[in-house]
């Protein structure tokens, strides 16, 4: 029996799902005009590389769990806290409180915003690649069968550091004076930095495990058809394939594989 492959996690985007192992990284792609998926394997960008080394970095693998509109949007509001604060610390005189007192206003139609373009857009693809991964996790099997007992709900989700970073910024927004903001953005940082501290501490936390159900349940996940699921069987197959053939891939090497499907994927 082949060893378990350990699974790190993975996002989704439109069309495409995204998984990652200790050793290799494996995107899989559908194209609708074409009827395809094409499944793209590489070496993680995370891999350990000192020879005294067992695991990846943690702080690099949490950074790279978080999709890539998360990371845009939260960098976005880090910034803007930082000019903020610099310009009420420099320029009191002109920039108004009033104007301060608005960003709050601003997080909340871009988190909105946000969920609102997740759920109508990536929200399927989302719960295919929960139902996958966690159904090899539990199983140490690929296949439908084992796949659709499985729930688009996870509480291993990467949702639950997005609600705590989002809360930390709201908070820090609304009771921070406007020249003391950065801290928020310091704490966000401090985040980044131990995120181990942060899950034992907080994410395992009930409330926070509740959000995150709440946050999959409305508006990050949705059960999905056929085309997301097979996609994202593609996408485990091809890695745990990686892992079996045990490839020999540079950083800047990769193994793609195009599969064609006669009937279209609903």
């Amino acid at each position: 029996m082949p060893e378990k492959v350990k699974i790190l996690g993975g996002y989704s985007l439109p069309g495409s799902i995204y998984i990652y192992s200790d050793r290799y990284e494996s995107t899989a792609s559908y194209s609708s005009s074409e009827n395809t998926v094409t499944v793209i394997v590489r070496q993680t960008r995370f891999a350990p590389t000192h020879p005294n080394s067992r695991k990846p970095s943690e702080r690099n693998n949490f950074w790279r769990s978080i999709p890539i509109f998360y990371r845009i949007g939260l960098l976005f509001i880090l910034g803007l806290n930082i000019l903020k604060g610099a310009g009420h610390y420099f320029f009191p005189d002109v920039i108004s409180a009033s104007e301060a007192e608005m960003n709050w206003y601003i997080y909340f139609i871009f988190v909105m915003s946000l969920l609102a373009f997740v759920r109508f857009f990536i929200a399927k693809w989302h719960g295919a690649e929960h139902m996958v991964i966690d159904a090899y996790i539990d199983t140490g099997k690929c296949d439908f069968e084992s796949t659709l007992r499985s729930s688009p709900i996870s509480s291993n989700c990467g949702g639950r550091f997005v609600i705590i970073m989002f809360t930390v910024l709201f908070v820090t927004t609304i009771f921070l004076p406007p020249e003391l903001r950065w801290l928020n953005s310091a704490a966000i940082l401090s985040i980044f930095t131990w995120p181990n501290l942060v899950d034992r501490r907080l994410c395992c936390n009930r409330v926070v495990g509740a959000l995150n159900w709440f946050l999959q349940r409305f508006f990050t996940t949705a059960e999905p058809g056929v085309k997301e699921l097979t996609t994202a069987h593609e996408a485990m197959r091809g890695l745990l394939e990686a892992h079996e053939e045990k490839l020999e891939l540079s950083r800047d090497a990769y193994q793609k594989t195009t599969l064609s499907y006669r009937e279209p994927l609903a």
